[in-house]
């Protein structure tokens, strides 16, 4: 019993668009094709869906494009089922291409229905014990990929920082990244050298500048002078309206 399903094709002239490069539309067909054969080589085709009298249908699709394919390129479309919930199941993508470059990931919300009113049903048991959930602690791979880091192109970044850490090449023609830090490829950084520098990164202390801490000093300065000067102000105040009723009383003395 596969956990991961792999689909193979390769891409037609009909599957191209105006631009020359495969139509997005496509890419749902192929995961569409894709569950379809996964259920069918765990014992469930569709006929025997139709015998049962129900089906599975979509809730929504989510996919993100990575990398265009184009005309003769042969794709992978691997797949596996995320999880099983009561009336539904997610199922999720990677499309490569066979170097293994990735041009999509994406994921379908499953929904279980009975064919003759199109209500939902609860998963029968044979249904949902034919598939293995996969989740990143099952599989380490997907547990990888949660730390690919995706690299936005800038001067300063490529010459302050990426430059230093192994792991970037960098088209300067077209002022893109071609290899990123991820799990895969020889010249990337391993999982577990990129999350010791997110580690550190995140965990390191900013230095105060000498003016940052020179306005600080004088914030905390504010906040402790003003009290004392509200309290005092009142006093003061009162003194002053003292003395002058004291000389007042003085000046007009019938002694003096």
């Amino acid at each position: 019993m596969p956990a991961r399903f792999e689909h193979s094709l390769t891409v037609t002239e009909a599957d191209l668009d105006r631009q020359g490069h495969v139509n997005n539309i496509v890419y749902i067909r192929w995961m569409q094709d894709a569950a379809v054969a996964h259920s069918a080589a765990q014992g469930w085709p569709m006929q025997r869906y139709a015998d049962a009298g129900v089906a599975w249908v979509v809730r929504s699709h989510y996919i993100e494009y990575r990398v265009p394919a184009f005309a003769g390129d042969e794709v992978t479309v691997h797949t596996w089922v995320a999880d099983m919930q009561r009336v539904s199941s997610r199922r999720k993508f990677e499309i490569r291409r066979r170097d293994g470059t990735l041009l999509a990931r994406a994921e379908t919300n499953w929904a279980f229905v009975r064919t003759a009113d199109q209500r939902l049903m609860r998963i029968p048991e044979e249904v949902a014990s034919a598939f293995v959930v996969v989740t990143p602690e099952d599989n380490p791979r997907l547990l990888q990929s949660r730390w690919t880091l995706r690299v936005q192109w800038t001067e300063q970044l490529v010459t302050a920082s990426l430059n230093r850490t192994r792991g970037l090449q960098v088209n300067r023609e077209r002022q893109t990244p071609v290899a990123l830090f991820g799990p895969r490829g020889d010249d990337r950084l391993s999982t577990t050298k990129v999350a010791e520098i997110m580690r550190r990164r995140t965990a390191r202390p900013r230095k105060r500048t000498r003016a940052g801490a020179a306005s600080l000093d004088f914030v905390l300065l504010l906040g402790v002078l003003l009290p004392i000067v509200a309290l005092v102000l009142p006093l003061c105040k009162t003194a002053i309206q003292a003395s002058f009723a004291w000389f007042s009383r003085v000046i007009t003395c019938p002694f003096m």
